[in-house]
């Protein structure tokens, strides 16, 4: 059967963080990328584990598009010998032609920037605007606290235990992806419509 994942958006950090794992493992993944001829989409950074991933797949000869707002490029943080790149207006726009050109999202180790990918990616999730595999690498146990969060967020009836569990996690690249590739979910009742016919909001 042919492979139905074929453009991987990857959010990561701008910084390469305070342990080597953390670029091993964006390595050990982009040679999975390489390996699976996958198109890696991201956010066109040239350094941390951004840069990394990029330099990766170039070297490999491997396809790779940043997307990015003008204002990040006037910085002289973009790369820009990539296979593509494409220039957007604001962060809310590249967030939408990832989410649009993307058939699965893979958050590795960074901060803000990073979370704030993943969050809204979740959500589109959660709303059924879309149904693409979201998965986290969790090298170093760097999401732990990320991911207990959630768990309580779940105990505590603000979030359905469906939608956690179709997050893929994992510490080893090689398992996240064939993770990815053997996807399926199914939504479950629509929560907020139960909600709203019960009057418990």
């Amino acid at each position: 059967m042919q492979n139905s994942i074929q453009n991987i958006c990857v959010f990561c950090g701008s910084s390469s963080g305070d342990n080597d794992l953390y670029a091993n493992e964006t390595r050990k993944i982009a040679a999975l990328f390489l390996e699976q001829k996958i198109h890696v989409l991201y956010g066109a950074g040239s350094v941390g584990l951004m840069g990394v991933l990029a330099e990766e797949m170039l070297n490999g000869g491997g396809k790779i598009t940043g997307v990015v707002p003008d204002f990040l490029d006037a910085r002289e943080v973009v790369r820009h010998d990539l296979t593509e790149l494409v220039l957007v207006k604001d962060m809310a726009e590249r967030k939408t032609i990832l989410m649009d050109r993307s058939d699965a999202f893979i958050a590795l180790p960074g901060g803000f920037g990073t979370l704030d990918e993943l969050f809204e990616v979740l959500t589109a999730f959660q709303l059924s605007l879309m149904t693409k595999p979201i998965a986290i690498l969790n090298t170093n146990g760097y999401f732990d606290s990320v991911i207990n969060f959630l768990m309580h967020a779940v105990k505590e009836r603000f979030l359905k235990k469906e939608h956690l569990q179709a997050l893929i996690i994992n510490d080893k690249p090689e398992e996240l992806l064939d993770a990815i590739h053997r996807f399926d979910f199914k939504q479950p009742e629509n929560w907020i419509q139960n909600l709203i016919q019960t009057n418990k909001y």
